[in-house]
């Protein structure tokens, strides 16, 4: 597989694997069918337990063996961020200039590894003076409320003594195949694997089960309402070891999603807003009202007081108390506020 053979350059044998994608079966699978997958999906994510776990967030760096044609493992190493915001940033700048924008895809930098959730979090939110719109209040202050949404988690729910584990990063439907039985028989595209924290771990459902949070998930039934969703993800949930982070790691999945793509600010924030206020009626304000008095007025990142704004330093600490309590009871919480409506990709929220 190294570049040390007859043809100088590295090389992987690979077959075809039978089976259907889950994005072209699941629409028509009857209940019992989805649970069976569900339940195989979950064993086939469990055998990455296999590969031990590490103390860092980062992916695993392997070198080529001196000596034959395996790799050897050294260790933890940097994960790859994208920087959408300076794209479009750059984007912006071409589009006022009546040009089109010659850079087709943003820029990757090494990022960490980390040794903490907290820290890996942290580190993909976008630095308020790069943003694509620089002046534009809205967007600062929505990443300073993402940024406070992400200081509310309990630390409980984010580390893990044990560790990091390795996982897919992106469980997509259409990257599962199974058979006509619902077993799994191949799982691809791994170039992405990474160790995680655990609640970003092999036990969070798949995207296909948290486009009720993450706006750039799909469903793979446009017809399954929040109430089906939250069910499967319950029971894939409960194929697992009882671990309180497996509440909660699709709501950390969007805040990832959320702090990496500037078209998912929004939609999180609103998300998590309603949980901790107890639905969507009861959020005392309009967010982006609210979010550009926030970055208008001085509230910053690092705690400092509002700065002649029309937003009190009690409606600030109002909210972050809101926030650092809807991580109790999250199941409970999610049912009392959205019942069984659909998500906002078919029929809104």
């Amino acid at each position: 597989m190294v570049g040390r053979n007859d043809m100088g350059t590295p090389f992987m044998f690979m077959s075809r694997s039978a089976g259907e994608p889950v994005s072209q079966v699941w629409p028509t699978l009857s209940e019992a069918q989805r649970l069976k997958l569900l339940t195989n999906l979950a064993a086939a994510m469990s055998s990455l337990e296999e590969c031990g776990t590490k103390m860092n967030i980062g992916s695993a760096l392997f070198v080529p063996n001196k000596y034959d044609q395996t790799f050897e493992y050294k260790g933890i190493g940097p994960l790859i961020k994208f920087d959408w915001y300076s794209f479009l940033r750059t984007d912006l700048v071409y589009q006022m200039e009546g040009v089109p924008n010659p850079v087709l895809w943003p820029t990757s930098t090494p990022s960490g590894p980390f040794n903490t959730a907290y820290e890996y979090l942290l580190a993909a939110l976008p630095d308020p003076n790069l943003m694509p719109f620089p002046f534009s209040p809205l967007n600062r202050g929505l990443n300073i409320i993402l940024r406070w949404i992400i200081d509310s988690i309990p630390e409980h729910l984010l580390d893990s003594p044990c560790g990091t584990v390795l996982t897919h990063a992106d469980i997509d439907a259409s990257k599962i195949l199974v058979d006509a039985e619902c077993n799994i028989t191949a799982v691809m595209d791994w170039e992405g694997a990474y160790y995680a924290p655990l609640v970003l771990g092999y036990t969070r459902p798949p995207t296909w089960l948290t486009f009720d949070w993450n706006p750039l998930a799909r469903p793979a039934c446009p017809s399954d309402s929040h109430t089906a969703v939250r069910r499967y993800r319950s029971h894939y949930s409960n194929c697992f070891p009882p671990d309180p982070r497996k509440e909660v790691s699709h709501i950390i999945e969007a805040l990832l999603v959320a702090s990496q793509y500037p078209e998912a600010h929004v939609p999180v924030i609103q998300r998590c807003l309603e949980l901790a206020f107890g639905g969507p009626q009861r959020v005392p304000f309009d967010l982006e009202q609210w979010a550009f008095e926030v970055g208008a007025n001085g509230v910053c990142v690092f705690g400092s007081h509002p700065v002649e704004s029309r937003i009190s330093i009690g409606e600030v600490q109002k909210v972050k108390e809101m926030l650092r309590g809807m991580w109790t009871d999250v199941a409970l919480r999610e049912e009392r506020c959205w019942g069984g409506k659909r998500g906002w990709f078919f029929g809104g929220l």
